[in-house]
């Protein structure tokens, strides 16, 4: 009945396809997809790109959709819950848990990444898909650093401190 609707519809399609394990095709995992020692990051670039795959039949009808969600944001209101759940999907289909502590900042986190990534696949004219896999890789290595500042600061914030009034030496 409304575009956020549509919106949940083809983004529950895509989670389904990302979520049957259908493997990516050769050209849109990272190069060394094979190995076992996969890291997290990589199980997830992989994972997003299944998605993307999935959403390339529709990417003209989205890039109309997503044009006209700057005029309505009530739209996009409507559709956050429902990309939000979307992206806990896509950690947990790259085996990382969306609900251990933090886990919140990283749905959010991959939300924003999503959207980022998804004005570059709408116009991505490569037959392989290469800019948006560039610009993937490059959204996921700027989490990874935002994650790494963070969990400094929190380690700095739960280390364990002397009292200013304790001996030195």
């Amino acid at each position: 009945p409304t575009r956020a609707h549509l919106l949940a519809g083809l983004s529950r399609m895509a989670d389904a396809a990302v979520l049957a394990g259908e493997p990516a095709p050769a050209d849109s995992a990272p190069a060394d997809s094979g190995d076992e020692d996969e890291t997290p990051r990589d199980r997830l670039f992989d994972v997003m790109m299944r998605r993307f795959d999935a959403l390339l039949p529709y990417r003209d009808g989205l890039a109309a959709v997503m044009r006209d969600l700057r005029r309505e944001p009530l739209t996009a209101l409507a559709f956050a819950p429902h990309i939000a759940r979307s992206m806990a999907w896509m950690l947990r289909a790259a085996r990382i848990d969306p609900d251990a502590p933090g886990g919140a900042v990283l749905v959010a986190g991959l939300v924003a990444a999503h959207a980022r990534v998804m004005r570059v696949f709408l116009a991505d004219d490569t037959a392989d898909l290469a800019r948006t896999m560039a610009a993937l890789d490059a959204e996921l290595r700027r989490g990874e650093s935002w994650l790494a500042a963070l969990r400094r600061r929190d380690s700095r914030r739960t280390a364990p401190r002397e009292p200013a009034d304790a001996p030195v030496g």
